[in-house]
């Protein structure tokens, strides 16, 4: 596994105001922005310093996106235990709510395949291993 829990250091004696300015650039996914935020760290003598700074803001992303899913199927199956307490029996209700649920579900495995990929392309992690994780998370229990 290629993931970091900490956070990288910056160079010592880097101004502060500096490091807020660094994360910001990388913080905004703008490829121009990270590039300028890549270029500063060079010259500061860190040149592997935003890679670092993102694999540290990608740990857990598989576990983040299935416990997402995880919380909607909760949520829907709330949804429809509390529509039939109160007497709603009709399969209208039942299909609107799993048709809600079925549109976020898509919602969410898209945004989810296309990060995992992301990170599997620039760190070299096997994309299955990663999906995985994510099927895995969105199945414990909540």
């Amino acid at each position: 596994m290629s993931e970091y829990r900490t956070i990288p250091q910056f160079p010592e004696g880097f101004p502060e105001d500096f490091q807020a300015k660094i994360h910001s650039l990388i913080d905004s996914g703008d490829d121009q922005n990270i590039e300028t935020a890549r270029s500063l760290m060079d010259s500061f003598g860190a040149p592997d310093y935003v890679d670092k700074y993102i694999d540290y803001l990608e740990v857990g992303t598989a576990e983040k996106f299935g416990r997402k899913v995880g919380l909607l199927k909760k949520a829907e199956r709330d949804e429809r235990r509390a529509a039939w307490a109160a007497g709603d029996r009709s399969m209208d209700s039942e299909r609107e709510a799993y048709r809600r649920y079925s549109m976020k579900e898509k919602e969410i495995d898209a945004e989810a395949e296309k990060a995992l990929r992301a990170i599997a392309d620039r760190t070299g992690e096997n994309y299955d291993d990663l999906y995985k994780r994510y099927v895995a998370s969105s199945y414990k229990r909540r």
